[in-house]
């Protein structure tokens, strides 16, 4: 029916335009009578031939009131003109203001071409409001699911539109209200509720209370545009596109009671479970544990327990927080997941978390139970220790003297063995008795070196060797260090590191210049302690 108005008043418009005399102008009020506090609208226009052109007046005000609103429209046709077919142009401006009171709209100026063409004054009549019925009543509200709530306590607050059923496609400018004070978030996309000749819409929302006191949740606001009939416009521009009457709306304002909660980690009632993908393994085998607290509250802000076990690698996962909402309250679900690397045997420790229970106003403890890992092929710091002491001692200095002693054989030989000489110097089976006297100098010195220097050399090497390294393996160092962990930090995590090392992680670097250092401390003590 809009639709076919629309073409009605369209034709009726151009049938105007064909009996009036080009250019023309008028100007007339989309509705003369109004209720107090509405808006007024009133349209110039002006209709001219196609290259002609329209200059409206610069209006600042109309009877005094403020201009709070103005937009343009334009049109172009082409119409039979005494005649002929004729291009035309159609121009309007439409003006919103907000009279207090009966007001006369005075005559305005149009150009067109330079020319000027005068506008016709007529009146709006501003009647006293009228009370609308129940049924046909916009109702605005605000509600909150708690009026006290403690710090990290969840509540909802819900803002509700009830519009009658003929208004329901009215266009809105929704502000929400101002959460000062408050984590917020918004549920879905909002709620529509079909109550028979009205529809209720509601959005709710999330809040979590950052900080204790008495707080004013500010009222939201919606600003609705209704569409103007034809019949109410009294105007034959309504082709242009449908005027709306604008109406604000305010909820009422919410007061929260925000307490201080007792000391805790967590606010709510939660559950803790601590879970591992085996409990057993290999050496450096990684062993998968998470964490998992779940129940009615919060987690966003909870702080990623630590797992601390000494010697035994961890690494952590990113955290995952899932929420459902539930017959007006919120549960969380968060988990972690940690990843432990270790050469021996460990026992993951319990977690042990407070946590404060809003609804029977009760403090708690979660705690999870240790969980023991065992791994195979491990070896204990006495296993090292005593697989060292069973082994042969290295006989390095055996296998040192035998080497000295072929070399002094070498040396004797050839100082004893005359004919090795005789070989080395012949000339035709001849020798000179010089020959003979140098080579008997040299077989001496030979045998000086060989008795008296060269053990010396190799007496002095030695003791540098043992000056550079006073262990043979990273077990003897062990078993060299452990009896003294008690005196000592440096060799009690000295001993933890060659402990670690000769389980087989390769990672950890032995500091040996430190390691011999503590080793030479050790052994000069007991030298002193003997003497």
């Amino acid at each position: 029916m809009r639709k076919i108005f629309k073409i009605i008043t369209y034709m009726l418009l151009f049938t105007g335009i064909l009996s009036a005399k080009l250019p023309t102008v008028s100007a007339k009020a989309v509705k003369k009578v109004i209720e107090s506090g509405d808006d007024a609208k009133i349209i110039l226009k002006a209709t001219a031939f196609k290259n002609q052109i329209i200059e409206f007046p610069d209006i600042k005000n109309i009877a005094g009131y403020g201009i709070k609103e103005s937009r343009s429209t334009q049109t172009a046709a082409a119409i039979n003109y005494n005649g002929q077919k004729t291009d035309v142009i159609i121009k309007a401006k439409i003006y919103t203001f907000t009279p207090f009171k009966s007001v006369q709209i005075p005559s305005y100026t149009i150009k067109i071409d330079g020319k000027e063409y005068k506008t016709e004054s007529f009146k709006i009549t501003v009647a006293p409001k009228k009370v609308k019925k129940s049924n046909s009543d916009f109702i605005f509200k605000m509600k909150s699911s708690k009026k006290k709530v403690y710090i990290g306590e969840p509540f909802f607050v819900t803002v509700q539109l009830i519009e009658p059923v003929n208004a329901s496609g009215a266009n809105i400018e929704y502000t929400p209200p101002q959460f000062k004070g408050f984590e917020v978030s918004t549920l879905g996309d909002g709620k529509v509720t079909n109550l028979g000749d009205s529809v209720a819409k509601d959005i709710t929302y999330q809040l979590l209370p950052k900080n204790s006191g008495k707080f004013i949740i500010k009222p939201a606001v919606a600003k609705i545009g209704l569409q103007v009939t034809a019949a109410q416009a009294q105007s034959p521009f309504s082709f242009f596109g449908a005027d709306l009457e604008w109406i604000t709306l305010k909820t009422n304002s919410v007061k929260i009671d925000v307490l201080e909660p007792p000391a805790a980690d967590l606010i709510g009632n939660y559950r803790i479970n601590v879970a591992v993908d085996k409990k057993e393994t290999k050496i450096n085998k990684p062993v998968t544990v998470t964490l998992t607290i779940e129940g009615e509250g919060i987690l966003d802000n909870i702080d990623d327990p630590k797992i601390d076990i000494g010697n035994i690698t961890v690494y952590s996962k990113d955290s995952n927080i899932e929420h459902r909402y539930e017959n007006g309250k919120v549960y969380s679900i968060y988990s972690k997941k940690y990843v432990l690397i270790g050469n021996k045997d460990y026992t993951i420790p319990s977690i042990t978390l407070t946590a404060f229970n809003y609804n029977n106003k009760k403090t708690y403890t979660l705690k999870s139970k240790p969980i023991d890992i065992k791994v195979k092929g491990s070896k204990s710091i006495l296993s090292v220790l005593n697989s060292h002491n069973s082994r042969p001692e290295p006989q390095e200095e055996l296998k040192k003297a035998k080497s000295v002693k072929k070399v002094v054989n070498k040396i004797e030989n050839i100082v004893m063995d005359k004919e090795y000489y005789k070989r080395l110097y012949s000339n035709s089976g001849k020798y000179s008795l010089v020959s003979i006297v140098l080579a008997l100098v040299f077989g001496l010195l030979v045998g000086i070196l060989g008795t008296y220097y060269i053990p010396k050399y190799i007496k002095q090497k030695k003791l540098k060797s043992m000056d550079k390294k006073l262990y043979g393996s990273y077990e003897e160092a062990l078993s060299i260090l452990y009896p003294h962990i008690m005196e000592d930090d440096k060799i009690e995590e000295m001993v933890k590191i060659l402990y670690e090392v000769t389980n087989g992680n390769s990672e950890i670097k032995v500091n040996e210049k430190a390691l011999n250092k503590m080793i030479k401390k050790i052994k000069s003590s007991s030298k002193k302690v003997c003497k």
